[in-house]
């Protein structure tokens, strides 16, 4: 889930640059979110509009299936930061707290999928 958000981030980002009116704001953050990230996590990061792992993504659990796009949890402290930052540019303060809620229950679905593949393994 949270490699569709960065991915989903991406897309309004330059969608909103190239068909509408520019948020500064919202570039700004962006920007500053992508001086967060070291050149690897930008490749993982970014993509072509025309890239067709732009617009993959899944609900099911990390382990299933693998997603394109950089890890939310392999994020530093800085970048994580600086990703909120974007997410909050972005959205109203609902939709932020909705975002937010989701990653959250994305962390604990992992985590009972993870422990239910552990107990299988034994």
């Amino acid at each position: 889930m949270k490699k569709l958000l960065i991915t989903l981030f991406l897309f309004v980002f330059w969608t909103e640059v190239v068909f509408s009116q520019v948020n500064q704001t919202l570039i700004v953050f962006t920007n500053s979110f992508l001086n967060t990230l070291n050149a690897e996590e930008v490749k993982k990061t970014v993509y072509d509009f025309n890239d067709p792992l732009r617009s993959k993504w899944t609900n099911l659990p990390v382990g299933l299936v693998p997603r394109p796009g950089i890890a939310y949890g392999s994020l530093s402290d800085q970048s994580r930061l600086a990703f909120h930052r974007v997410l909050s540019a972005m959205f109203s303060s609902q939709g932020y707290l909705k975002t937010t809620s989701i990653m959250a229950l994305d962390d604990i679905l992992n985590a009972l999928y993870q422990t239910m593949f552990d107990e299988k393994k034994n």
